[in-house]
């Protein structure tokens, strides 16, 4: 990602050419992250780093690439005890936006899907604790 596509309250992906839907997009920021990104660019402003990449290297002012995200996850892994990947974060994000009510159409739009089937696979993870509250509100007298 370029550092020039990151604004207030929201991100632009623009490495669409190289995702599956090969579009780029705009999405929402949120506001904890916002912060931890400029918490992010103020210790990358102090190395002096120039590089246009928004993630550089930790040790040079370069791009960070494949290798040091591989690195990052390892580290990661490791330090936490939880075994993950990155592709996780995704569902991850998808279902805790389902969880919390978000709608269909609006997903597929941040997930960057052009069909709802592809979103609809993110959510197979989701267990019946999820729907609980749902359920709970249904009532006989609305039923009718």
């Amino acid at each position: 990602m370029i550092l020039s596509h990151f604004q207030p309250n929201e991100i632009r992906v623009i490495r669409g050419a190289t995702s599956k839907s090969k579009k780029n997009r705009l999405l929402p920021l949120n506001p904890v992250l916002e912060m931890h990104l400029k918490d992010y660019l103020t210790e990358r402003n102090k190395r002096k780093y120039k590089t246009e990449y928004l993630l550089a290297s930790n040790n040079e002012d370069t791009k960070f690439t494949r290798h040091g995200l591989k690195h990052w996850v390892n580290k990661f892994v490791e330090l936490s005890g939880v075994k993950f990947h990155l592709h996780q974060f995704r569902h991850t994000f998808a279902c805790g936006l389902a969880a919390n009510g978000i709608d269909s159409y609006k997903l597929q739009k941040l997930m960057g899907h052009n069909d709802l089937r592809m979103t609809d696979k993110y959510l197979r993870s989701l267990g019946v604790n999820d729907f609980r509250d749902e359920v709970n509100r249904l009532c006989i007298d609305n039923l009718v």
